[in-house]
């Protein structure tokens, strides 16, 4: 099993509500920056991705649960967790933890789950990974259905 992705990151002002308290939209802004970065990391930049224009590789699936407070100025360390790799789906799972308070084992503030479907917009449907970003995708942990 290859080494887990970590993306850290700092919970701005701007991602707050009155409460201080990091926005519900501001985890998947995160989570987002941290998925581009693994991307990156496992050989697969995103912009690679998108050799082709007419290549998009939109969200069909988003959850996120919110299980303690992220505040501003926070600290966050985002773990990147790849799972099912379909023909042209990928879900990817992300625990987004205060670091250096919640330990790379505690519960995570928030885990945040999505499913991306590579599509080509001339044909306005979905294609398949091509082999070798489908041969980085499993060697980062991804689970071939």
């Amino acid at each position: 099993m290859p080494e887990p992705f970590v993306y850290r990151c700092r919970v701005r002002w701007v991602d707050t509500d009155a409460s201080g308290i990091i926005h519900f939209t501001a985890a998947f802004r995160y989570t987002e920056a941290a998925e581009i970065e693994w991307y990156r990391a496992i050989g697969a930049p995103f912009p690679h991705l998108m050799d082709d224009t007419s290549l998009t590789v939109p969200r069909v699936h988003v959850e996120a649960d919110y299980r303690s407070a992220l505040r501003f100025d926070d600290d966050v360390a985002i773990t990147v967790v790849p799972g099912r790799l379909g023909r042209s789906s990928l879900a990817l799972s992300f625990e987004l933890r205060r670091d250096g308070v919640d330990g790379p084992d505690g519960p995570p503030a928030v885990r945040v789950g999505i499913v991306v479907a590579l599509t080509d917009r001339r044909i306005a449907g979905s294609v398949p990974w091509p082999e070798a970003i489908r041969t980085r995708l499993v060697a980062a942990g991804a689970v071939p259905a």
